[in-house]
């Protein structure tokens, strides 16, 4: 499955694009997702334990939550900058 991820504030420019394409096996859940990020970006580890994730019109309060295919995830990093 594909989802797609929209970086948001300081994300954004740490990733240095504001959106990334993902490719995860079907049946992927938001932990599996947020395992493959921090697989491939280590440097970024003390932001994704606060990350908060949301759908178009709501927060993800779990990270066994069901991803779908063509998903579009939006990354929140702390809005008082709080990292």
């Amino acid at each position: 499955m594909r989802v797609r991820v929209r970086w948001m504030a300081v994300l954004r420019e740490r990733m240095g694009e504001a959106v990334t394409v993902v490719e995860l096996p079907d049946g992927a859940r938001v932990r599996d997702l947020r395992a493959y990020l921090e697989e491939r970006r280590p440097d970024l580890r003390r932001y994704w334990e606060r990350v908060r994730w949301a759908w178009e019109d709501a927060y993800i309060d779990r990270d066994d939550e069901p991803l779908r295919d063509g998903e579009v995830l939006y990354a929140i990093p702390p809005v008082s900058g709080g990292l």
